[in-house]
């Protein structure tokens, strides 16, 4: 998180917030193509590879040849699209943008053996990939951006060139103990295929609901406001990084669990809850300050933005979490609801916000969508399993026994060391 926000900070301070707002535009595009061609491959290597120990060097291949593939051919049809779309990304330079394009293939590739790695377990293998990743793309802008004046093309190449090397170098890694078998069988990819797209509509109408303000934004104000606003959105989705760690993990634990409800999920939601909340009381205090302190004063119109989106933020984790039990019971059809109704409100609160209140509604409609996503999940989740909704996000007795006993480790690892 530190490495990512490090590198963050330099590009915002060095591209100013004009070039910022085409460097996330660009950004913006890579994410948009993969969101929209990845068919839920990715949890269904999860799902599939958790489940079956026998079918991992089938799955291996099949991921590489699918990212590889699927993400290139997705990348050259964007790119003849981008060249006719109208507004600002007409003033993208094509070389740029097609060196940003050029890491879709391995975008794909990095997802897809992070949760092949995640299907066995191997959460430290994951991070170290992520941490890698992040280092690396931090010294090539402190090299282009700062030691040779690199401008928007640079740092465009930046992450294109380590996300390339590192889901390659992980790639080959896991290669040298599980051989990949390219005699997959169309019956595997039916399956794969087969549960993926439920899943793929989930991560979808998800997409829109992450991003759907970003798009609007950029056709109703100026290029800079788009800069401020995701400035905003990536600040505040910093908090994320814990329940995400954790749902990556919780999809195979629940795979791997002969009880279907074991309490795994209500108590893993009430302590996200409980720590986001924590998380967010200082960006809730001290958000404009740290703002103009890391990223100059030049970004200081991003803090309203900030705080109008606070709250979805530290809700959302909730959905998020309840959508993967669901997903490891086959329950996917009730998530796609959820997330739908998300979209729709998401799109008709933009609509109507950002015309009359800028990027503090753009903040003010994601706060509303990620609150109702919840709430529907939560009603039907609880309905379900027959809990109350307390079990959701109330802490008892023995939860806070736990936080003490883990002070108490933390304590002891201290004094070994």
């Amino acid at each position: 998180m530190m490495l990512a926000m490090a590198a963050g900070i330099i590009v915002a301070r060095e591209l100013g917030p004009e070039l910022r707002g085409y460097f996330g535009l660009i950004y913006f595009s890579r994410n948009l193509v993969f969101s929209f061609g990845h068919l839920g491959i990715g949890t269904s290597i999860t799902y599939f590879s958790g489940r079956n120990e026998e079918l991992r060097q089938k799955i291996f291949a099949f991921l590489i040849i699918s990212s590889l593939l699927i993400g290139t051919l997705l990348a050259l049809v964007f790119f003849a699209v981008y060249l006719r779309l109208p507004g600002k990304w007409s003033y993208i330079d094509e070389k740029t943008m097609l060196i940003g394009l050029a890491v879709t293939p391995f975008l794909f590739l990095q997802d897809f053996v992070a949760r092949f790695l995640l299907s066995m377990l191997k959460v430290k293998q994951r991070n170290i990939l992520n941490l890698t990743r992040s280092s690396l793309y931090l010294l090539l802008i402190i090299i282009f951006i700062i030691i040779l004046h690199g401008r928007l093309l640079s740092t465009v190449l930046s992450f294109t060139v380590s996300m390339s090397i590192t889901s390659l170098f992980a790639s080959l890694s896991i290669a040298r103990k599980i051989k990949p078998d390219f005699n997959i069988g169309s019956d595997l990819i039916r399956k794969i295929l087969k549960y993926g797209f439920k899943a793929y509509l989930i991560d979808v109408l998800n997409f829109l609901n992450y991003r759907i303000d970003i798009i609007l934004i950029q056709h109703f104000l100026p290029i800079n406001q788009l800069s401020f606003y995701q400035m905003a959105v990536n600040i505040s989705e910093r908090l994320w990084y814990i329940p995400q760690s954790v749902s990556l993990t919780l999809f195979p634990t629940l795979l791997s669990q002969k009880e279907q409800n074991s309490g795994l999920t209500e108590k893993v939601c009430k302590h996200n809850l409980f720590i986001m909340a924590i998380m967010a009381i200082p960006i809730a205090l001290f958000g404009k300050f740290a703002i103009g302190l890391l990223y100059g004063q030049a970004y200081l119109p991003a803090a309203p933005a900030l705080y109008a989106v606070l709250i979805g933020i530290v809700i959302y984790p909730v959905f998020k979490l309840l959508s993967i039990d669901l997903a490891a019971n086959n329950r996917l059809g009730v998530s796609i609801f959820a997330s739908a109704v998300g979209v729709a409100i998401n799109v008709i609160s933009n609509i109507y916000l950002i015309p009359r209140y800028g990027i503090v509604g753009a903040g003010v409609a994601t706060s509303i969508s990620y609150s109702v996503m919840t709430v529907i999940l939560v009603f039907i989740y609880v309905r379900l399993n027959k809990i109350s909704p307390k079990n959701l996000f109330i802490l008892r007795k023995e939860d806070w026994t736990d936080y003490r006993l883990l002070l108490i480790k933390l304590k002891e690892k201290i004094k070994r060391r």
